[in-house]
C-alpha cells in the first residue's frame, strides 16, 4: 500500500518542483523564481524582469475531455485575451499543481500567488493580487528577507 504524505507548505519551506504535463507558453525552468496569475503577471514580469523575476502561470483547473482539448481551448483564449503573454505558462491537466502546491499551502485565496527565493524556498504565499506589494521587497534579486 502506497501512502502519500502531503507536507504543509509554509514560509521558508523548500518549494516543490513544478511537475506539469506540458508548457503552453515557454518551457520549464532550470531553477524557479516565482509563480502566480494572468494579466497582473504580464505587468509584473515586465516591471521586474531586470530584477530577476521569472513569472510562471499554471492552468490547473481547466476541464475538457483530453489535455489536447484543454491546450486548444487555452491557446485560443490566450490569443484572444492575452496576446502579449510574456511569461511561462504550464498546463497541469493531471492536477500536480494542486497536489504539490495549492493543497499543501492550505490556501483559500484564488488565484494563489507564490514567490520562491533564489535559494528555492517559499518567500511569500497568498492572494496573487498582493504580489504587486510584495515584489518590491525583492527588487534587485529574488531573495528571502531575514
Amino acid at each position: 500500500m502506497d501512502l502519500e504524505i502531503n507536507m504543509a507548505l509554509r514560509m521558508e519551506s523548500l518549494a516543490p518542483l513544478i511537475n506539469v504535463d506540458s508548457w503552453l507558453c515557454g518551457h520549464s525552468l532550470a531553477s524557479m523564481q516565482c509563480m502566480a496569475t494572468m494579466s497582473q503577471l504580464v505587468q509584473l514580469q515586465e516591471k521586474y524582469k531586470n530584477a530577476g523575476l521569472q513569472a510562471i502561470g499554471a492552468a490547473a483547473h481547466e476541464h475538457a475531455r483530453t489535455a489536447d482539448d484543454v491546450r486548444t481551448k487555452l491557446n485560443a483564449w490566450f490569443t484572444k485575451t492575452l496576446a502579449k503573454l510574456n511569461y511561462r505558462t504550464a498546463l497541469d491537466y493531471m492536477g500536480e499543481i494542486n497536489k504539490l502546491w495549492l493543497d499543501p499551502s492550505y490556501s483559500c485565496d484564488s488565484p494563489t500567488g507564490f514567490v520562491v527565493d533564489r535559494d528555492g524556498c517559499i518567500a511569500f504565499m497568498g492572494h496573487a493580487i498582493k504580489l504587486d506589494n510584495v515584489l518590491p521587497k525583492f527588487a534587485g534579486g529574488i531573495r528571502r528577507e531575514r
